[in-house]
């Protein structure tokens, strides 16, 4: 978008302001900030995605709007 349709969305109330396309997408990172996994969700099964919790055999997956926590092999 550009910053003229940026401003004028924003003065907008927020009912009005477009709503995106649910999408999940979590990223896993070294600590000196390489990227060793990229997972997304574009189905929308769990949107805005707020944590991943690792154990040996599994990924649990944390949304604010998902109805429960996912889960993938690890």
């Amino acid at each position: 978008m550009n910053w003229v349709y940026d401003k004028v969305i924003l003065r907008l109330p927020r009912i009005l302001w477009p709503v995106p396309k649910a999408y999940g997408h979590v990223i896993a990172f070294t600590e000196d900030g390489k990227i060793v996994a990229d997972m997304q969700d574009p189905s929308g099964a769990y949107p805005e995605t707020t944590a991943v919790t690792e154990t040996h055999d599994r990924l649990y997956i944390q949304s604010l709007h998902a109805k429960g926590i996912g889960w993938i092999p690890r």
